[in-house]
């Protein structure tokens, strides 16, 4: 009887050892290291794609998105954001109409957040680097704060038309 106890509490354990495998292995998503780092990698491809837009159509940046998927620069599962799973999650940002190419180590791709540049998210420069510090926030804000007196001088144009 003592035998046939202990090959049940072994049966046992073993089943309690697979079953805490079994959950150990579904509940081993991606880190959100991962996830950064995955988002990191999607954000300079995004870059690139935009780098090889502008070095085939005369230094002009795409449009959009859009030109890029469109004209096979980008996959447009490139897109999506593996942080958030949006798509897209991410904003290109275009200079403005004085310049007609990015320089140096502006931002030219913000990582979105519920549609919104995140300005704890990630940037990627024009360069190709990807940062995730106060230099994000700080361009973000700039972005937001220009997008703003953009939206209000427009605003001001159509009501002086108006009258």
């Amino acid at each position: 009887m003592r035998n046939g106890n202990m090959m049940r509490l072994n049966r046992v354990v073993v089943l309690l050892e697979l079953l805490l495998l079994a959950f150990v292995m579904l509940g081993c998503g991606p880190t959100q290291q991962e996830k950064i780092q995955r988002t990191a990698q999607h954000i300079r491809q995004v870059v690139i794609a935009m780098d090889a837009y502008s070095v085939e159509n005369s230094s002009r940046l795409p449009e959009s998105f859009d030109q890029l998927t469109q004209q096979n620069y980008l996959d447009p599962q490139t897109l999506m954001n593996p942080r958030t799973g949006d798509n897209p999650g991410f904003i290109m940002i275009r200079p403005g109409e004085r310049r007609a190419r990015m320089q140096g180590n502006e931002f030219v791709v913000f990582e979105l957040l519920d549609g919104q540049p995140n300005p704890e998210g990630l940037g990627a420069r024009v360069d190709g680097s990807v940062a995730m510090d106060a230099s994000v926030g700080t361009a973000v804000k700039e972005y937001l704060e220009a997008k703003k007196t953009e939206s209000d001088q427009s605003k001001d144009a159509s009501k002086k038309q108006a009258k």
